[in-house]
C-alpha cells in the first residue's frame, strides 16, 4: 500500500482499532508519524495507541507519536485527521463512535467509511454481565430496577475488582475485512439509534 493511499487512517475495535498500515514504499516511515486518540489519556483507547505506536517505532526505526485530541465523543480527533494530508503520517485509532456518530449527528464534517482508508482491526473489548445467583434479578430491567432501589451498586469492592479483572482480546485483520467491519457496524447500530430516537444536534 502507498502512504498516499493510506490517507487518513483508522486503528480500530471494538476500541475501534484499525490502521497501522504496511507499505510498499522503501522509505516510509523517513519521518515521525502520528497516531491521533479522539479519547482523553489514560483510557482503553489511550493505552491501546501508546502499545501500539511504541512497537510500530521499534519495528520500523522511526517515531509513531500519540496524540490525544479528544472531545464531541470523537469528532474533534476524527475530523483533525480527516483534514489532514493524505500521505500516511497521519494515523487514527477509532472507537465504537466511529460508527455510530454519523446516525447520531445531523451533520459531520468527515465521512466514516470516505474520508478514510481502513488498515486493521486490532482490538476487540467483551463485555459481559454476570449476577451471582443469590441477587434478585433475573433479567437487565429488573437489575436496573434493583441498582436504582440501592445506590452504590458499583462502589462495591467486589464489583471493582472483577471489573478490574476484564481484558480485551487481540483481534487482527486485513483492511478490507477492517472496511467491511465498519460498514457493518454502520447499518448495525444505524437500526438501534433510529428505533430509540436518539440524536446529537
Amino acid at each position: 500500500m502507498n502512504p498516499r493511499s493510506i490517507a487518513r487512517v483508522v486503528l480500530g475495535g471494538a476500541l475501534g482499532v484499525a490502521a497501522i498500515a504496511g507499505s510498499h514504499a522503501q522509505d516510509y516511515p523517513n519521518r515521525p508519524v502520528r497516531v491521533i486518540v479522539p479519547f482523553a489519556p489514560g483510557g482503553g483507547a489511550d493505552i491501546t495507541g501508546r502499545v501500539i505506536a511504541q512497537k510500530l517505532s521499534e519495528s520500523l526505526g522511526q517515531q509513531f507519536i500519540v496524540e490525544n485530541r479528544a472531545g464531541a465523543a470523537s469528532n474533534i480527533g476524527t475530523e483533525f485527521v480527516a483534514r489532514s494530508a493524505p500521505d500516511g503520517y497521519t494515523l487514527l485509532l477509532v472507537g465504537p463512535n466511529h460508527t455510530t456518530n454519523i446516525n447520531l449527528f445531523k451533520k459531520l464534517n468527515y465521512h466514516p467509511v470516505k474520508s478514510f482508508e481502513p488498515i486493521s482491526q486490532v482490538t476487540a473489548a467483551p463485555y459481559v454481565l454476570l449476577l451471582h445467583p443469590s441477587v434478585p434479578a433475573r433479567n437487565l430491567k429488573e437489575l436496573i430496577a434493583l441498582a436504582r432501589s440501592k445506590p452504590g451498586a458499583l462502589q462495591k469492592p467486589d464489583v471493582q475488582s472483577r471489573m478490574a479483572a476484564l481484558g480485551v482480546e487481540v483481534i487482527g485483520s486485513t483492511p478490507q475485512d477492517f472496511a467491511t467491519f465498519i460498514e457493518r457496524d454502520i447499518d448495525k447500530w444505524a437500526v438501534a439509534i433510529k428505533a430509540s430516537g436518539a440524536r446529537i444536534d
